[in-house]
């Protein structure tokens, strides 16, 4: 097991590092960010794992805040490197980050960037993140990348939304999201959207967004497809 003697030398010194962690008490106290780099046991793959608690930290009764900008940007940096998306943030206003990383080198690079761009605006007493979290009135729903398997993503999105997704691969289609009854009852028809937009069926990904009677067609492999889309914002209605 790694343990704080080995602490490399390239990381912030405001990030913890395995077993020199303070605890949530001495955290607040010393009115810090509870940020902690540390090393999973066993084989996993991705083995670095870096947290985030915005909850716990700072000396506030609620934690530090900050503005839906700040939070994309903390996002940014935490996906900077390659990661396991199972652990991915969905929420646009979490109060809590946990990462996980291939490579030590690429953790550091990560801690680095979130320490510094946290502690920045920490440290601002004129700025927003001792006030409450901003909230706002959703337009808009999101699909996302949330999981791999067999070398290929796995995708998520709200299940109050009508989202069918077709994939046509040698002349075949298999549905990646829906079900056989989506596009026959309500909505913007799947037979409509495939001859309108993919009549020869070639191979590609086909988005139908039965609520607001729209869909595209992506002439790509299934992987860029969930690259393109992902955390793209969708109309509700």
């Amino acid at each position: 097991m790694i343990t704080a003697k080995k602490r490399p030398a390239t990381l912030d010194k405001r990030v913890f590092f395995c077993d020199d962690y303070l605890g949530l008490s001495s955290i607040q106290q010393r009115n810090l960010l509870d940020l902690h780099l540390s090393s999973r046991h066993g084989s996993a793959k991705y083995r670095w794992k870096l947290v985030f608690d915005l909850l716990n930290s700072g000396k506030g009764l609620h934690g530090v805040n900050f503005t839906k900008e700040e939070f994309t940007t903390l996002i940014q940096l935490f996906e900077s490197k390659p990661f396991d998306w199972e652990n991915r943030i969905f929420d646009e206003f979490t109060s809590y980050f946990d990462y996980r990383y291939l490579s030590l080198d690429d953790a550091i690079a990560v801690a680095n960037q979130v320490a510094e761009f946290a502690y920045k605006l920490h440290n601002d007493i004129l700025h927003s993140v001792s006030k409450n979290i901003r909230t706002q009135q959703n337009s808009s729903f999101r699909i996302y990348i949330c999981g791999e398997r067999n070398s290929q993503y796995q995708l998520c999105a709200d299940q109050e939304w009508r989202l069918e997704i077709l994939l046509f691969k040698k002349g075949r289609i298999s549905t990646k999201r829906g079900n056989k009854d989506m596009g026959l009852i309500n909505g913007y028809p799947r037979d409509r959207a495939i001859a309108t937009l993919n009549p020869n069926r070639e191979d590609g990904v086909l988005l139908i967004n039965h609520n607001v009677h729209h869909a595209e067609f992506f002439p790509t492999d299934w992987n860029r497809f969930c690259l393109q889309v992902d955390r793209r914002a969708f109309p509700r209605k």
